[in-house]
């Protein structure tokens, strides 16, 4: 799966390699794993409601989401961080 990057998907992800290298990792192998199979429970794959309707979730950890949109040419990944922030 092809993906794309929002501006401040790219910022956060940039300062989080630098400041907190375990959760950095968290999300590429999420990332990896939602490659392999985006349906398996673990990642609890949902679409968002309301202003965010055309956006969809999946969870790297207990609280921590990222926050995507299915395009033709692949995915964008918009934001990610803890639940309160980013819904």
């Amino acid at each position: 799966m092809k993906y794309f990057y929002t501006p401040l998907f790219i910022r956060k992800l940039n300062k989080t390699k630098k400041n907190n290298k375990k959760l950095a990792a968290s999300l590429k192998d999420t990332l990896e794993e939602f490659d392999k199979d985006p349906k398996q429970n673990s990642l609890r794959l949902h679409k968002l409601s309301g202003n965010m309707s055309t956006a969809w979730s999946i969870s790297v950890d207990k609280d921590i989401r990222i926050i995507f949109q299915y395009v033709p040419e692949g995915i964008i990944l918009i934001n990610f961080g803890k639940h309160q922030e980013v819904y």
